[in-house]
Order: C-alpha cells, then structure tokens, then sequence
C-alpha cells in the first residue's frame, strides 16, 4: 500500500554540546605580567649598567691619550731643560763671564800653590 500521503519525519538535528566557556583567574595572568614587567626593569637596568660602563671605558680612554700626550709633551721639555743646564754648566761659557762681565784675569803661576 501506498499512502498518498507520505509523511516526511523531520528530525531536529541533535544541537552540538556546547561547552561551558574557561574562565581564567586573573590573579594568574596578574602574576606573569608581573614577572614579565620585572625581567624588562632588570635587562633596562642591566642594559643601562652596561651603557654606564662603557661610557666609563670610553672617558678613561681619553684621559689616557690626553695622559700620554702629557707626558711626552713634558719628555721633550725635560730633554730640552737638560740641554739647557749642560750649555750653562758649560766650563768655556763660565770662563767667558768670568772674564768679560766680571772682569777676573787668570791667576799669575806663582801665585798657584800645588800642595795641599
């Protein structure tokens, strides 16, 4: 038998579970922000130390070249103030004042006594 009417049964598709939404504490997500924001002030300070240290380094380098251009600044005029005091000390430049400026004359050999 055939049924002019056929009945069609729609059945309701079965709705898909829903599952229940996560909810995260926010005390944990509070904690790594905390711990995040904690490793960026400690690499900032420890970056900041090293900017600090180099910038150290780089002035004690300048005082050393300026140091070292001091002291062969001074060198050379050692050298040039020991050339000076072996012209002064010169025996042929003392005899020349003596004898012109002071107006001294050399000693008579008989009045030149060789024991002492």
């Amino acid at each position: 038998m055939h049924n002019e009417y056929q009945e069609e049964w729609i059945v309701p598709a079965q709705p898909e579970p829903v599952e229940e939404p996560v909810y995260f504490s926010p005390k944990p997500i509070a904690k790594l922000r905390r711990r995040y924001f904690s490793l960026l002030i400690l690499i900032f300070i420890a970056s900041m130390l090293m900017v600090a240290q180099n910038d150290q380094l780089v002035q004690t380098s300048y005082q050393l070249v300026e140091m070292n251009a001091d002291v062969a600044k001074l060198e050379k005029e050692n050298q040039s103030l020991r050339i000076d005091i072996a012209r002064l000390k010169s025996p042929e430049r003392i005899v020349n004042i003596a004898t012109q400026r002071l107006g001294l004359v050399f000693p008579d050999a008989k009045y030149i006594s060789t024991s002492l």
